[in-house]
C-alpha cells in the first residue's frame, strides 16, 4: 500500500522519510510482506504454497510489483512485460482471488522500455503511478494512477543516457518522491529530484561504483534519511555491494563496498535476524545463492554470511512463509522455486521445493488473504500469467494419543433381600379381677 504524502502535511523531515521509506518497501517487489508475529501462526510448520491459480496478463509478464491502487486496502498486483511498455493491474478482493486484469498500454518514445518499473504518488494526488525508464528516450516516465488499476498517458522527464533502472524515495526531504536511475551496466547513477507534479528535475550525477544497477532503499544508519545499496555486478565479474548513505539533501556519502559472495546483482534491505537493524540479503546472477550483510546499525555490515541454492535463478523475495515470526526467503530456481526458512540469526534452515507453472520471472510476496500467512506471487512469462500462490503452512502432525484401554467393571453383587424385622405377637392379656375384701368389724368396748 502506497503512502501518500504531500508538501502542505506538516510532518517532519525524518518522519517523512520514514514514512516514505515504507510506502518504497510495499512496493518494491522484493520486500512486500514482513514477519507476522510468531503468535498469529502456529510456532513451527513446514512451508509450502497451495496450487497456483493463473490471472491472465498480456504477452510475457516479467516484473511485478505489490500495491493498492484503488485505496481499499486489499493487495493488488501490478506487471510489466519483458518488452516494455505494456502494465497488467490485477486488483485483489482480498480473499487471495483477483479480479481480471485492466491493462494500460504505454509505447513509449523510443519503443525501448525497459521491463522493470517502480511505484509511488508523484503527483501527490493519493493514486499510487508507475515510474519507468525509456532507454530509447532517454526519459523517465510516469503513468498517473487513476485509482482503479488504470493510468493515463505517461508524463515524461529527461535522463541520464540510457536509462534502465528506476529508484524511488524522498531523497531530499521535502515531501515530494524523487528518483534514482541507473543505466544497468556503464556505471552511471543519477539523483532526479521530484516537482510534486509528476515531473522531475534535471538529473544530478551520483558517484556508485561500477555497474550498478537494481538499487534499494532503506535506512542503514538509523538518521531518518533514505540510503542506497545495490550490488556491484562488474560485468558479472564483480562481488561486492556498495552503500551510499544518504545526506537528506539529495546528496550520499562515498560508496563504501562490501563482499558479498560472487555477482551480486541486487541486495535487499530487510531486518533478517530481529535486532531492529536492517541488514542486506543478495541474490547472484545464476551462481547458486547469495549472501546476507547484517547491519550494525550506523551503516555499516559484519563480513558476509553465504546462503546455498541449487539451479538458482537470481529473484528472490522476503517473508514469514514458515509462521514462526522469523524472516524466510522463496528464490526461483530453475525448476520452479524453493523456500528457505530462516533460523532468525541471518543463517536459514535446509531449501524446501515448490512447483511454479511455465517460465519464471520475478517472484514478490504478499498477503493477499486474510489468513496472516505470507502469499506469492509469480511471472509466468510462457504462458502469460502471473501465477498466485497461497501460503499453505501447515503445522508438524502431532502423532495420535494412544487409546486408553476401556477399564473393566466388576457387576456389583446383588443385593440380598432384607428380611423385614420380625414381629412379637402380642399374647391376650387376661384381666382379673380383684375382689375388694370387707373390712372385719371390730367391737370397741
Amino acid at each position: 500500500m502506497t503512502t501518500s504524502i504531500s508538501k502542505s502535511s506538516g510532518m517532519p523531515g525524518r518522519r517523512r522519510a520514514t514514512a516514505l521509506l515504507t510506502a518504497v518497501a510495499l512496493t518494491s517487489g522484493v520486500l512486500a510482506a514482513a514477519a507476522a508475529p510468531a503468535s498469529a501462526l502456529a510456532a513451527s510448520c513446514t512451508p509450502g504454497f497451495a496450487r497456483g491459480v493463473d490471472y491472465a496478463a498480456g504477452t510475457a509478464p516479467y516484473y511485478i510489483l505489490v500495491s493498492d491502487l484503488n485505496g481499499d486496502g486489499r493487495a493488488d498486483l501490478v506487471s510489466n512485460t519483458l518488452g516494455g511498455g505494456s502494465f497488467e493491474a490485477l486488483l485483489g478482493k482480498g480473499d487471495g482471488t483477483f479480479h481480471p486484469s485492466v491493462s494500460t498500454v504505454d509505447g513509449g518514445g523510443g519503443g525501448l522500455m525497459a521491463p522493470y518499473f517502480s511505484m509511488g504518488d508523484f503527483d501527490a494526488d493519493g493514486n499510487p503511478d508507475i515510474a519507468v525508464a525509456d532507454n530509447g528516450a532517454n526519459t523517465v516516465r510516469v503513468l498517473p494512477g487513476n485509482g482503479d488499476g488504470s493510468f493515463d498517458a505517461a508524463v515524461t522527464s529527461p535522463a541520464p543516457l540510457n536509462p534502465a533502472f528506476t529508484t524511488v524515495g524522498d531523497f531530499n526531504e521535502d515531501g515530494s518522491l524523487d528518483v534514482v536511475v541507473t543505466n544497468g551496466g556503464g556505471g552511471a547513477m543519477a539523483f532526479m529530484p521530484g516537482n510534486g507534479d509528476g515531473t522531475f528535475g534535471p538529473p544530478v550525477a551520483l558517484n556508485p561504483g561500477q555497474n550498478a544497477f537494481h538499487v534499494s532503499v532503506g535506512d542503514f544508519d538509523a538518521d531518518g534519511y533514505a540510503d542506497l545499496a545495490y550490488g556491484n555486478t562488474g560485468g558479472l565479474g564483480g562481488n561486492t555491494v556498495e552503500v551510499m548513505l544518504g545526506n537528506g539533501d539529495g546528496t550520499f556519502q562515498a560508496a563504501v563496498p562490501y563482499t558479498a559472495g560472487t555477482n551480486p546483482w541486487i541486495a535487499v534491505p530487510v531486518d533478517v535476524n530481529g535486532d531492529g537493524r536492517t541488514d542486506l540479503v543478495t541474490a547472484g546472477v545464476m551462481n547458486g545463492g547469495g549472501v546476507v550483510l547484517l547491519g550494525n546499525g550506523d551503516g555499516t555490515f559484519q563480513a558476509e554470511r553465504p546462503y546455498t541454492v541449487n539451479n538458482a535463478g537470481g529473484w528472490f523475495t522476503t517473508g514469514d512463509f514458515t509462521g514462526d515470526g522469523r524472516i524466510d526467503l522463496a528464490a526461483q530456481t530453475m525448476t520452479g522455486g524453493v523456500i528457505l526458512p530462516g533460523k532468525g540469526d541471518g543463517t536459514f534452515r535446509t531449501p524446501v521445493p515448490f512447483s511454479t507453472s511455465g517460465a519464471v520471472g520475478s517472484f514478490v510476496s504478499g498477503r493477499f488473504n486474510a489468513d496472516g500467512r505470507t502469499d506469492l506471487a509469480v511471472a509466468n512469462m510462457a504462458g502469460n500469467e502471473i501465477s498466485v500462490l497461497l501460503g499453505n503452512c501447515t503445522s508438524a502432525a502431532t502423532p495420535a494419543a494412544k487409546p486408553k484401554p476401556t477399564p473393566t467393571v466388576k457387576p456389583k453383587p446383588k443385593a440380598k433381600a432384607k428380611t423385614p424385622p420380625r414381629v412379637q405377637q402380642v399374647k391376650k392379656i387376661q384381666i382379673i379381677k380383684v375382689k375388694k375384701r370387707k373390712k372385719p368389724k371390730t367391737d370397741i368396748g
